[in-house]
């Protein structure tokens, strides 16, 4: 082969090596801008990234020693029961598991109850609608949310209620049902002499409070008094209010006399500063046996 041709064929395959690269180049170019790009991650949004926890349920253990609520003076601005179920300190403390049913029932709304003969015009007009025993919770819970609405010492409640009851609101011979009576005016409709006359954590007695009402009849406390542990405890705290507010329609100037009105819830008459009763709740105030309850 001579020269000439040979740089013919030198120069021809040079043009077919480059042209060979240019097609591979343009292949990998097009491979390359077709590939999906891959989805870019979503930056979180900065709610998303909240620090805020979530609310730990709460803990099992008794009140605080000192209590929450103290007693207001007499004629006071009561709060509402909205804004006293705001303020009970919750704990899923329950020293007295049998009254778990009762603790969660509520009464109809509004009541129906009919006057009480014991009280004024004023305390009927005002403190007796607002007994309506619109709250659930454990028995603690229950007496923190009466306390606050009446005004009340929550610690005396829970001393009162150890007297009465050993905080026991369940239905029963021993603890719920007391003083009973062969007088069968005074048996409710579904119990026969000898049958109970006081009912619940505050041993609430049917037919004084209020008087003059078949068991029947929806101007009475029962059965409500005996179902619903709120309604047992609204209506009697209600009723020492009104006491210290000097709204007795029998019993003189009560005005002020904490220990008198306690007194008198026990046995009707008027003791001016207290008597056996009251001084029996205040021993338990004192000693605060809930405090070593387990729960």
């Amino acid at each position: 082969m001579n020269q000439r041709v040979r740089r013919v064929l030198v120069v021809v395959l040079a043009v077919a090596v480059l042209f060979g690269i240019g097609i591979a180049v343009k292949s990998a170019n097009d491979n390359h801008a077709r590939r999906p790009r891959a989805a870019a991650k979503p930056r979180p949004h900065s709610s998303s990234t909240s620090t805020t926890r979530p609310t730990p349920p709460p803990r099992a253990r008794p009140p605080a020693a000192a209590g929450y609520f103290t007693i207001l003076p007499p004629g006071s601005p009561l709060p509402s029961d909205k804004t006293c179920a705001a303020r009970v300190h919750r704990s899923s403390w329950e020293p007295v598991r049998a009254n778990a049913t009762h603790n969660h029932t509520v009464p109809p709304q509004p009541n129906t109850l009919g006057n009480f003969s014991q009280w004024s015009a004023a305390w009927n007009a005002i403190y007796r609608p607002r007994i309506d025993g619109h709250f659930t919770g454990t028995t603690d819970e229950i007496m923190q949310w009466v306390a606050c609405k009446w005004g009340w010492s929550d610690n005396l409640v829970r001393a009162e209620a150890f007297v009465e009851s050993h905080w026991r609101q369940a239905t029963g011979p021993k603890f719920g049902f007391g003083d009973y009576t062969s007088d069968s005016s005074n048996c409710t409709y579904d119990h026969h002499p000898p049958c109970p006359t006081s009912f619940g954590i505050m041993q609430v007695k049917w037919h004084f409070h209020p008087a003059g009402y078949p068991s029947t009849s929806p101007q009475s406390s029962y059965p409500w008094i005996i179902r619903s542990t709120t309604y047992n405890l609204d209506l009697q705290v209600a009723e020492m209010r009104g006491c210290y507010d000097g709204m007795s329609t029998y019993l003189g100037d009560t005005k002020g006399d904490l220990w008198g009105c306690l007194q008198d819830w026990f046995s009707g008459s008027w003791m001016p500063g207290g008597g056996p009763y009251s001084a029996e709740v205040q021993s338990a105030m004192s000693a605060e046996p809930w405090l070593a309850w387990p729960g």
